[in-house]
């Protein structure tokens, strides 16, 4: 698993209690696994998104578009909606194939997705002091 692996989740539990399929981004890997993977929801939902592709920092999104990259659809990243998730629960699901990556996002656009979590607003500041301490190892 690195940085920028985009996972495909058939069962992923909604911070509402709700489950169904979704795209996740990994942002954060635990040393040693010892505390959990941070990853972010996509969207391919317009629903008056900017179609602007980079970052929304004001709105705590990065767009990117569809047949680039892994990502058929134009997707964003909800950068201000960050789930942790145990190593223990990501292990299981990838062993009952629940989760399975599809994919890894490259190396420039993990970069400006970190630069845009450094000028986002939204993103929890937990999560963002995780994601991009050493973020230039694991790329």
């Amino acid at each position: 698993m690195q940085r920028g692996d985009v996972f495909s989740h058939k069962d992923f539990t909604f911070k509402n209690g709700e489950r169904g399929p979704k795209l996740l981004v990994l942002l954060y890997i635990p040393p040693k696994n010892m505390e959990s993977y941070l990853f972010c929801k996509t969207t391919a939902q317009k629903k008056e998104k900017s179609i602007t592709p980079g970052c929304q920092f004001e709105v705590s999104l990065f767009f990117i578009r569809g047949n680039t990259n892994v990502f058929r659809e134009d997707t964003w990243l909800q950068l201000w909606d960050i789930y942790p998730i145990n190593a223990e629960s990501v292990l299981q699901d990838c062993m009952k194939q629940y989760m399975k990556r599809i994919g890894t996002l490259n190396e420039l656009s993990v970069r400006q997705i970190l630069n845009c979590i450094k000028k986002s607003l939204d993103v929890e500041e937990r999560y963002a002091e995780l994601i991009l301490k050493n973020q230039f190892i694991s790329l």
